[in-house]
């Protein structure tokens, strides 16, 4: 069987809250009341422009989206405020938190890029540790005297009352690059929208819980890494409610892809193509190439070699010591 021709990797893992209940009527996740020191407004990558949500009447509580504001007349704006969305400012690498209307969202990226430790670890206790590290300062906490170890729970109760799975990127990393190439030409033709040498294959536009797949080389964004093609498919709640998966359940990274695997294959078999997805397709019914396994076989086999090495040291040393009692038995053979 042909060897790391796929290679099977998660990169993030995004999580979704409300602030206050559907109904309005009391507060989920309270806010401290200086939680604006530590955001600021957040732009558009693309535009350079503030992201505006909509916008709020402040004598009536009426919300209404950014495009119906835009169709008013100037006398029918009076009274309509912005909203923007926040970004949270930490100092937890790897983490982006944001506030949108009622929604919170945290999270946590570069999760097979960040060294062997972020590999192994799990995604759960990251989240769990991200929130924890954004109270008090931005999410209230009442401390009733309780310990460090309560604190932290609190935060773990937070995440599994109030918070659910939003987003899980799963990517497939094409190491081929011939069989990359031929794969992506041929997918051009079913294409939704191609964009930045990005072929968008699935949910270019409204997402609604639903999955999005695209492909792209890899050289685009790292040059070392050019011709190496990688398939996104990012999971949201229609696939999780699907297999009912939980914030919970997403621990170890061969565990989360092991609960998504099938609705991976799924997404791929139902891509059009030529020889070169077909061939994709059969890779990804026969290989098993996990990341998180491939790089703890690797070290598995490093660490063998490592006691191989060892052991004929010793051999060596013993070998060295039995010539050097050999040679003082014949110096005395000589002068008896």
């Amino acid at each position: 069987m042909e060897r790391c021709k796929l290679i099977e990797c998660d990169d993030k893992i995004e999580l979704i809250a409300e602030k206050t209940k559907a109904d309005g009527s009391g507060k989920k996740i309270a806010l401290t009341e200086n939680w604006r020191d530590n955001a600021r407004r957040a732009i558009n990558k693309q535009t350079g422009e503030l992201i505006i949500t909509g916008y709020w009447n402040r004598e009536t509580g009426d919300n209404i989206s950014a495009e119906k504001y835009f169709l008013m007349t100037d006398e029918e704006r009076k009274g309509w405020t912005a909203c923007y969305e926040w970004d949270i400012i930490t100092n937890i690498p790897h983490t982006h938190t944001r506030l949108r209307n009622n929604n919170i969202f945290v999270r946590i990226s570069k999760l097979s890029s960040s060294g062997e430790q972020r590999l192994f670890a799990s995604r759960y206790n990251e989240l769990v540790e991200a929130l924890h590290n954004m109270r008090p300062a931005i999410f209230k906490y009442e401390n009733r005297g309780g310990t460090e170890r309560a604190f932290k729970q609190s935060s773990r109760n937070m995440i599994n009352r109030w918070f659910r799975l939003y987003e899980y990127e799963y990517n497939i990393l094409i190491t081929d690059k011939d069989l990359g190439r031929k794969i992506f030409e041929e997918l051009k033709e079913s294409a939704k929208k191609e964009y930045n040498e990005t072929l968008y294959l699935k949910g270019a536009r409204k997402k609604n819980g639903q999955t999005t797949i695209k492909i792209y080389d890899m050289g685009y964004h790292s040059k070392d890494l050019k011709g190496v093609y990688k398939l996104e498919l990012t999971f949201r709640r229609n696939t999780f409610d699907k297999n009912e998966i939980d914030i919970s359940d997403m621990t170890k990274q061969e565990q989360c892809i092991e609960l998504l695997r099938e609705s991976a294959i799924i997404e791929i078999l139902k891509l059009k193509g030529g020889q070169g997805v077909k061939r994709m397709k059969e890779l990804i019914v026969s290989e098993n190439n996990i990341l998180a396994r491939i790089v703890r076989l690797e070290n598995k086999t490093e660490r063998h070699d490592e006691r191989i090495d060892r052991h004929d040291e010793r051999i060596d040393r013993l070998e060295a010591q039995v010539r050097k009692l050999i040679e003082e038995e014949q110096q005395g053979d000589d002068f008896s």
